[in-house]
């Protein structure tokens, strides 16, 4: 349920029932409470059939909650009544207030609304504070006017030049004594469109009028300046509203998004000031408004003048002054001269130069930035004074002894000292410059920028060590090697470099669909520069050029589109070959001398050897295996075939593969065998740093890819 505009009338009980498709019930009760500031109270004169008694004043608001009425005078007699939940009434005797202010206000949490009696004292040709000269009223209001004479006779009431006479069903007038003070009201219990117009109390040679006007329509303007200028921030802000029939809402917004209640004043007729007294500081404030429907939003800039603190200073015969100010400002620069003994003469002081800054959009505490030539000051004193909106400031100084000054007095300054002293420093301004540029050129020196881990030779010079490398930048990248970025999820971080990191990821489908892979993410840093990403894409190209081989670290794809490059290698799961090698030292069992002993390198010159257990088995992808240590003999010593046109092959007994974990010298040439293939495939290729690259690729690889379960990575 939505209630576009929520009014006391809303409020109650409310009750949702639902009922499931399954036949159950369930049943939420909600209690609603709009709450809304009191309405214009309604002032009428009540028990005005019976002449011997004085009549009474009563008032009546709505609001929510229900308001509180409060009389400005005496309520020795109040009646209060309480309508209906949100509707209060209280009457109170005329007799009084005969010589008071009549006015009553209705009050709750959300605000207050007051509305007066509206008199005339024909006893005096001054105004009162609380008379009026035009009220405006909705049609069914009443209204209520007082005239006050001190005589008992000869007095009326007029509307528009008409007396008015007292008739039951439209008008009253109604004659009240009290204490030789004489009192004429006319009373429209219910007033309509025509009853607008002038309403005049004469007596004799003496009259006041004001004039009356009842309109069903609603008007809302207010007043307030575009800007505001205030020395300190206790001050507060203030808005004139004119408003028909009652101000609803009225709000105050600070710069900082912070809304506050306005301070309404008292209201006279349907104008009224509200205020804002909160802390202010400089910006943009809003004030909101809302009167019978209609809204209304103004906006007025606040500066928080800061008192100005010139800054004086004097550089290349300059006088500076630095300081704030709001916009327009005027600065004038005055001398004056002084006696020989240091006194000042008596002479006024004498405008040297003035200058204006036009105001602007911005005008709050502008920085204020004046300069004067020194040579201009006729003495060793000057005064700078600085005029904006809010006041004057004048400050005092003294002139440094410069050339200036000598000047003034009559001594030229030396043409030698003077290019002595350019020539001083054109030097330090080249040594400078000379300094500068050096240091440019050492940091771009040492700066490390980014290169691949590989490069490919085009060609050889005359020198054996003077390659020329192949430039992959210029190369198309085969799209074959892209690889969807959504199946691709990061893991742990590796390892990391000045540019460059290495995390662990799990690749969904990289080689068979719905099959995961563990896999390694290569990647630029988050700052990285253009030049490095290029650098990247160059080795991503490389890579795709050299291929793939069983005993390098292969290239699985790539990620270079809609964000940042990945390159995507098979994951390495046992770490580092040298590491390995040297926690394996004491595991090494099998001596150089053993081998001797037992003739294991009898076994580098045969092609053929006993297969132990009459089976023989063939490795694959020019993987070499490793045996159990712990159970072999000299018969179980493996061949290791040499020959380039064949795949190697031992023979392996079928030992507990936990036993597995020993070295043994077949083991090293087993690896140092893979290594060579690797190293010889990468240099077939013309890659350059190739052990590096191989022996790199053996320590994250993991050793191997055969099939013994200690060294394969599942």
């Amino acid at each position: 349920m939505l209630i576009p505009r929520c009014s006391r009338t809303d409020s109650g009980t409310y009750t949702l029932s639902c009922e499931s498709q399954r036949g159950s019930n369930f049943t939420k009760t909600v209690a609603l409470q709009a709450v809304e500031q009191p309405s214009k109270p309604q002032l009428y004169l009540d028990g005005i059939n019976d002449p011997s008694v004085s009549p009474s004043y009563k008032c009546i608001s709505k609001g929510s909650p229900r308001p509180k009425i409060v009389w400005s005078g005496p309520t020795d007699r109040e009646k209060k009544t309480a309508i209906d939940a949100w509707t209060a009434e209280s009457s109170v005797s005329s007799f009084k207030y005969y010589n008071m202010k009549v006015e009553c206000c209705a009050k709750n949490n959300e605000g207050e609304e007051c509305t007066q009696l509206y008199e005339f004292d024909l006893r005096t040709d001054s105004v009162k504070q609380e008379e009026v000269s035009n009220v405006t009223i909705s049609p069914g209001e009443p209204l209520l006017l007082r005239c006050t004479t001190g005589e008992d006779t000869g007095y009326t009431w007029e509307h528009d030049g008409k007396v008015l006479v007292d008739n039951k069903n439209t008008i009253r007038i109604i004659k009240q004594r009290v204490y030789g003070v004489n009192m004429v009201y006319a009373f429209i219990a219910s007033a309509a469109s025509d009853h607008s117009g002038t309403y005049t109390c004469k007596k004799s040679n003496r009259a006041k009028s004001m004039d009356i006007h009842v309109r069903d329509e609603s008007f809302l303007s207010s007043q307030l300046p575009d800007q505001i200028l205030i020395t300190q921030n206790s001050s507060c802000l203030e808005a004139d509203v004119f408003y028909h029939p009652g101000l609803q809402h009225c709000n105050w917004e600070a710069p900082d998004g912070s809304v506050t209640k306005c301070i309404r004043e008292q209201a006279v007729a349907n104008h009224r000031t509200v205020r804002y007294c909160n802390p202010l500081q400089s910006g943009e404030y809003k004030l909101h408004l809302e009167a019978g429907g209609k809204t209304e939003t103004k906006n007025t800039t606040v500066c928080v003048v800061e008192t100005p603190a010139p800054k004086f200073s004097e550089k290349y015969g300059l006088l500076i002054v630095e300081t704030v100010s709001v916009l327009p400002a005027n600065s004038t620069w005055m001398s004056r001269s002084s006696t020989p003994n240091g006194s000042e003469t008596d002479s006024s002081w004498e405008v040297i130069h003035q200058d204006y800054r036009q105001p602007s959009h911005d005008f709050c505490n502008r920085k204020h930035v004046r300069t004067l030539l020194a040579s201009e000051v006729a003495g060793s004193k000057f005064k700078f004074c600085l005029t904006n909106r809010v006041g004057t400031w004048c400050s005092e100084h003294y002139v440094l002894q410069t050339a200036s000054l000598l000047a003034s007095r009559g001594d030229p300054p030396s043409d030698s000292n003077s290019m002595l002293l350019k020539a001083g420093i054109f030097v330090l301004l080249l040594a400078l410059a000379v300094v500068t540029l050096l240091l440019v050129y050492y940091i771009k020196k040492k700066k490390p920028q980014y290169q691949p881990q590989l490069q490919m030779i085009q060609m050889v010079g005359p020198n054996d060590n003077d390659y020329i490398y192949i430039n992959f930048k210029d190369f198309d990248y085969d799209k074959k090697w892209e690889f969807p970025r959504q199946n691709l999820e990061l893991g742990k971080e590796l390892g990391s470099g000045a540019f460059g990191m290495v995390v662990q990821a799990t690749a969904y489908g990289i080689n068979d669909p719905g099959v995961s892979q563990q896999v390694a993410v290569k990647m630029l840093k988050e700052k990285h520069q253009t030049v490095e990403k290029e650098a990247l894409m160059s080795e991503l190209k490389m890579l795709t050029h050299i291929g793939q081989h069983t005993n390098i670290v292969n290239l699985l794809g790539a990620c270079t589109e809609t964000g940042p490059i990945y390159l995507i290698f098979q994951y390495c799961c046992y770490g580092d070959l040298l590491n390995y090698l040297k926690k394996s030292g004491d595991r090494y069992h099998k001596s150089v001398t053993d081998a001797f002993s037992r003739d294991r390198f009898s076994s580098l010159y045969h092609n053929l050897q006993t297969k132990k257990n009459q089976s023989e088995l063939v490795t694959k992808d020019n993987y070499m295996h490793m045996h159990g240590s712990t159970t072999r003999g000299q018969e179980d010593i493996a061949l290791i075939t040499i020959n380039s046109n064949e795949d190697p092959e031992i023979y392996e007994s079928e030992e507990d593969p936990t036993e597995l974990q020993a070295l043994t010298f077949d083991d090293l040439l087993s690896f140092a065998y893979q290594v060579a293939k690797g190293m010889e495939f990468l240099s077939s290729k013309n890659v350059r740093d190739v052990f590096y690259w191989c022996f790199t690729w053996i320590e994250q690889q993991g050793l191997y890819k055969g099939k013994d379960p200690w060294f394969h990575c599942f």
